[in-house]
């Protein structure tokens, strides 16, 4: 009776499970492409609609793939500091890249983001920190031991790339050459993904635009749009390459930007109320950490408080939510424009007219970047709700099925986007046991029991059925079959029971 329940039960949730749980990849390492198109806020493909302009591209990854409403980036919203929070899962505080241009005390020395020795050291990207520097995903990528093939990592411009992070460099990656054309770009990651020794299993791209337009020209700017249709088809042309070495259906393609951008409708002059000989100026428009003269730091704070439009914190009064203030880069006073506003001074950054800028508070919506991601292990036409850029580095190591390395993100955050995956190199196991040997046991057991209930259920039903054949028989506390014999009191009795009937 049991193996009539257990075997259809076996074969239902058995294949149930097998369903549910696969999804194709193609290759025995998940392959991933994360690309940035540096500056691309969160609504510019709706503003091309807008206009009437068509981005034929985009739109069909968004309906056969998932889009976010936007990402939530982390302060300061500029491009180092987002670009490697992206690969670490890290906020600047814990990875230590904590703006374009930051002075280190320890050091005593400024990095600058166009200083490419600077780029190339790994003490910019190692040290510094609370959280230990973070671990780039293309080293977690090449150092994951687990897997049944050797996973290589192929990264072109992505801020931190040339230097030999914890000792590990990228096996592809090209130092920046800002005249490389975007084609170029994209048929040497397409290279990488499809060589015949050593392919990639991950990949990253980045491109300077929208960046440079939302700077010269604003947001809202007619050139704005032609830009964003001009990189929809520069997305085309990346899918018309991964489809003739036919790697489209198998690759995992997030595109995603590290900020967004404001228009920018007038300039503070700090120097206006502040001497700007009792400061020092590290980072870029319109957030500064200011290092003031010995003595001074008091002073320069009360005058800083009286500027309109911005916001001054000494460095311990840093909001938490910023997850900016424990490291040693960001220095004991720092200052934030209002959304819109410029900050200049006549030594550090002369007042110029430009259209619009980034660095602003993340919880401005207009610094928040857009995020679209196309592949097997997608879900397709779905809509998410905002989750935070930290939450991209553990959900890579998910689609890769690698261990991640200390971060702040959270899989939780973000895992909703994904349908189930199984991986090809084993079955899903559970405490050691794969699931159908799991499902299997479960439904046996389960077998078991219900036919030991029926066991007891039928011999109870017996014991009644006979009371009620030999009424005559029964008596109050004693029950006669021609002899005397005791009352049935308990399920243990049953068993004499039986043996005693004539």
């Amino acid at each position: 009776m049991w193996l009539k329940i257990a075997l259809p039960l076996f074969f239902l949730f058995g294949q149930h499970c097998l369903c549910e749980a696969h999804i194709e990849t193609h290759t025995k390492n998940p392959r991933v492409l994360l690309i940035s198109f540096d500056g691309f806020r969160w609504d510019y493909v709706e503003l091309a609609h807008r206009e009437g302009r068509k981005t034929p591209n985009f739109d069909s990854l968004i309906q056969n793939g998932v889009k976010a409403k936007w990402v939530k980036n982390v302060f300061a919203t500029k491009t180092f500091p987002n670009h490697y929070t992206l690969v670490t899962g890290m906020y600047e505080e814990s990875h230590g890249v904590v703006g374009n241009e930051m002075y280190d005390p320890v050091f005593n020395e400024t990095f600058k983001m166009n200083n490419f020795s600077q780029e190339c050291d790994p003490k910019w990207w190692n040290n510094g920190t609370k959280g230990g520097g973070g671990e780039p995903i293309w080293v977690t990528n090449q150092k994951d031991e687990q897997s049944l093939e050797r996973r290589w990592s192929g990264v072109m411009f992505w801020p931190g790339s040339s230097a030999k992070v914890h000792g590990v460099h990228p096996y592809h990656y090209m130092d920046y050459d800002a005249s490389l054309p975007n084609k170029t770009r994209i048929d040497n990651i397409v290279k990488w993904f499809s060589a015949k020794e050593d392919p990639i299993n991950l990949g990253l791209l980045y491109f300077s635009e929208p960046d440079g337009l939302g700077h010269s020209k604003g947001p809202e700017s007619l050139q704005m749009i032609d830009m964003i249709v001009a990189l929809d088809r520069l997305v085309g042309y990346l899918i018309e390459q991964l489809k003739a070495y036919s790697l489209f259906e198998s690759i995992n393609i997030i595109i995603t930007s590290d900020h967004g951008m404001a228009q920018i409708k007038s300039s503070i002059k700090i120097d206006d109320t502040v001497n700007s000989s009792t400061y020092k100026v590290y980072g870029s428009s319109p957030i500064w950490n200011i290092m003031p003269s010995d003595g001074l730091q008091e002073e320069v704070y009360e005058k800083l408080k009286k500027i309109k439009h911005l916001t001054v914190y000494r460095k311990e009064d840093i909001p938490e939510k910023f997850h900016y203030k424990h490291n040693r880069r960001v220095l004991p006073i720092l200052i934030a424009a209002d959304e819109g506003y410029s900050l200049c001074d006549v030594n550090h950054l002369p007042c110029q007219e430009i259209g619009g800028n980034h660095g602003f508070s993340n919880d401005f919506k207009s610094m928040h970047p857009f995020f679209i991601a196309h592949g097997p292990v997608f879900k397709r036409g779905y809509i998410s709700e905002p989750f935070n850029s930290v939450d991209v580095y553990p959900l890579i190591c998910k689609i890769l099925n690698i261990q991640p390395a200390p971060n702040n993100g959270s899989l939780d955050n973000i895992q909703h986007i994904l349908k189930l995956i199984e991986h090809k190199h084993g079955p899903r196991q559970l405490f050691g046991f794969t699931v159908t040997a799991v499902t299997f046991l479960l439904v046996v057991l389960f077998a078991a029991m219900m036919s030991g209930i029926c066991c007891i259920a039928a011999c109870r039903v017996q014991r009644i059925h006979t009371h009620h054949l030999h009424p005559h028989l029964v008596k109050l506390g004693s029950v006669h079959f021609g002899g005397n014999m005791r009352l049935l009191t308990t399920d243990d009795d049953e068993d004499d029971y039986e043996e005693e009937i004539p």
